[in-house]
């Protein structure tokens, strides 16, 4: 695949990482509220999980979607790159009760600030080279465990059984072994999340400062 030719626009790119159910979305949810819709746009990164529709339904759930090779890199910084280049991106959608890719795709319109989410964002130097800031979401191990498993079972309809399996036997190593590093590379370390008002306003201030100069 590739990646736009287009001349780079003055487009500001903010990277937000962390473990799962550190706060992340609710952080740049947050943070998108300090804009107007036309200044700022996000892109997420658990859109990119890999389609599993060539495996047995029964097989999906034993992949290990804490690993970096279980994102599709590739598209993502191609997606990134054209935003990056002023141009608009499809985005895939992704259903986790399924494992699979729908057909449908999300448009993403380039702003001057764009926010890039998800655990792994900027793990990849190819990726993380793209960003012009990083924010590590540092919450305790226990809040993230809580809180993975109120969203895993509302909005994904897992079981308990099944959220903290994975949590134990995956998730938690692969947090330890390639999030938590992350934030060597991060540029503000950033506690409680999306409840951090104080570096939401510091942040928020930042962002508008460059796009306005």
């Amino acid at each position: 695949m590739n990646d736009p030719k287009e001349t780079e626009k003055d487009i500001f790119f903010i990277g937000v990482t962390g473990g799962t159910g550190s706060g992340k979305t609710t952080f740049v949810n947050r943070l998108t509220k300090y804009f107007d819709p036309k200044e700022m746009s996000a892109i997420f990164q658990d859109a990119y999980y890999k389609d599993l529709s060539h495996l047995p339904e029964s097989k999906r759930g034993e992949i290990n979607f804490d690993h970096p090779d279980s994102f599709d890199r590739e598209l993502m910084v191609h997606n990134i790159c054209r935003l990056k280049a002023g141009q608009v991106a499809q985005a895939p959608i992704y259903d986790f009760r399924t494992h699979t890719r729908s057909s449908r795709t999300r448009r993403i319109v380039p702003r001057p600030a764009m926010i890039v989410e998800g655990i792994l964002c900027y793990y990849y130097p190819d990726m993380r080279d793209l960003m012009d800031l990083k924010v590590y979401i540092d919450v305790p191990e226990e809040v993230r465990l809580v809180r993975r498993i109120y969203r895993d079972m509302k909005e994904r309809s897992r079981s308990l059984q099944s959220i903290t399996d994975q949590y134990l036997g995956t998730v938690l190593p692969m947090h330890k072994k390639y999030i938590e590093p992350l934030k060597e590379f991060a540029d503000i370390i950033v506690t409680r999340g999306g409840e951090n008002h104080q570096a939401l306003d510091l942040i928020a201030t930042k962002i508008r400062a460059i796009i306005e100069s």
